[in-house]
């Protein structure tokens, strides 16, 4: 009985601690861009893997972009969170490397709110 309750334990404890291959990429590098309609574009850079750029929070948008596997379109990060009904549109692009692939993202949302709601800290540059 000793010996089964010792396993059981070490494969809950191994289970709990694994982290998903994909959790962490080997390398990510990617051009982000943030245009307010009628100011003017950001630019910023992103790396991951050590995270790091020219970018507010490298290090949340690196772990926010490995809950999805660097698929911005997958991203949905604050979705309990409601948004005002207005527009003033906000148009972000990426376009770089996630961990050997490429990848290019361009999307225009109704406001900075939508932006924030679904890509939170990713495109704080």
């Amino acid at each position: 009985m000793r010996k089964v309750l010792i396993v059981a334990f070490a494969a809950a404890t191994a289970v709990a601690t694994a982290q998903p291959a994909s959790a962490t990429p080997t390398s990510a590098s990617l051009v982000l861009t943030y245009q307010h309609e009628g100011d003017p574009m950001r630019v910023g850079t992103l790396r991951c893997g050590p995270a790091g750029g020219h970018h507010r929070s490298p290090e949340t948008a690196c772990a926010q972009l490995a809950a999805v596997t660097g698929d911005f379109s997958a991203l949905l990060v604050h979705q309990d969170r409601a948004c005002p009904l207005y527009v003033d549109p906000v148009r972000v692009t990426a376009t770089g490397t996630w961990d050997g692939r490429r990848v290019s993202y361009d999307e225009t949302f109704g406001n900075a709110c939508q932006l924030y709601v679904e890509t939170g800290a990713v495109f704080d540059i």
